[in-house]
């Protein structure tokens, strides 16, 4: 066992994201807005902070620990798949758009072995979230292909530790 997973165990709810560019974003937001109705949208409703989550549920908030397990790594690179949702949930569903990364399969499985984490779900699906809608609405949005096949690639993972709201940026190598 690691010294990382050694360390005293606490409640923190931290998490490791990669963000989407501005650009990207405003395209996502947009086709929410246009296809979305706001008669639909849950209390959570649309997404506005565009990311794809690493891993939620890090029990630390030394933010050197997770800057020294990730900063080796080289740029993730994803591709975006085709609309999906998540229908789960007891009180609402969620739009999604599907992504492919064995980057990102690779980061999560890296830090869930690295680091004390509590995770939230069984399996790891990459996606960026679109809307909260109401429950039964999301499915009529699946399978929509307005997104998928492009290509992105993140130099840089963003960590909150679930405490502050401190934003911790960590570069990838080049």
């Amino acid at each position: 066992m690691n010294w990382f997973k050694q360390a005293k165990k606490e409640e923190y709810k931290g998490w490791t994201a990669v963000k989407l560019n501005t650009s990207l974003s405003k395209k996502i937001q947009q086709w929410g807005r246009d296809n979305v109705p706001s008669s639909e949208l849950s209390a959570d409703g649309r997404e506005t902070d565009h990311h794809i989550t690493l891993l939620y549920g890090i029990h630390t908030k030394n933010r050197e620990v997770v800057k020294k397990l990730l900063t080796i790594e080289k740029p993730v690179k994803a591709i975006l798949g085709k609309i999906g949702c998540f229908t789960k949930n007891n009180g609402f569903d969620v739009v999604i758009i599907k992504i492919n990364s064995p980057d990102l399969h690779r980061l999560h499985k890296k830090i869930k072995e690295e680091l004390n984490v509590k995770l939230t779900h069984d399996v790891y699906v990459p996606h960026c979230t679109i809307a909260y809608v109401k429950k039964g609405e999301a499915m009529k949005y699946a399978g929509k292909t307005i997104f998928q096949g492009e290509k992105i690639t993140f130099n840089k993972i963003i960590f909150k530790d679930g405490v502050s709201e401190e934003e911790t940026i960590i570069p990838l190598k080049k």
